[in-house]
C-alpha cells in the first residue's frame, strides 16, 4: 500500500519538467485545471504564484510599472506617492 504524500514532503520533477501541487495548496488559490501560474526566481528558490495580470491592489489592467516582481498601475503608484 503507497503511503500518502504529507504537503511539505519533497516532490520529483518528471521527465518533461512537471511537479505536482499538492491538492490542499491548489484549493488555497483557487488553481484549477486550465489556471495560469507564472515563475520567478529569487536566489536559490522558485516561486510559483497564480498569475494575476493586473494591478496588485486594485487589479486594474495595463498601464502598470513592475516594482519588485509586482505590477503597480498609475493610478495606485500615484496615491502611492501622495501618502509620502
Amino acid at each position: 500500500m503507497a503511503t500518502k504524500k504529507r504537503k511539505n514532503d519533497p516532490r520529483s520533477v518528471d521527465g518533461v519538467g512537471r511537479l505536482v501541487i499538492p491538492v490542499e495548496m491548489r484549493s488555497r488559490l483557487g488553481l484549477t485545471e486550465g489556471s495560469e501560474v507564472e515563475f520567478q526566481l529569487d536566489g536559490q528558490r522558485i516561486i510559483i504564484q497564480k498569475y494575476n495580470p493586473g494591478c496588485i491592489f486594485c487589479d486594474r489592467m495595463g498601464d502598470y510599472i513592475v516594482y519588485s516582481g509586482k505590477r503597480v498601475c498609475k493610478y495606485c503608484l500615484d496615491e502611492l506617492q501622495q501618502m509620502k
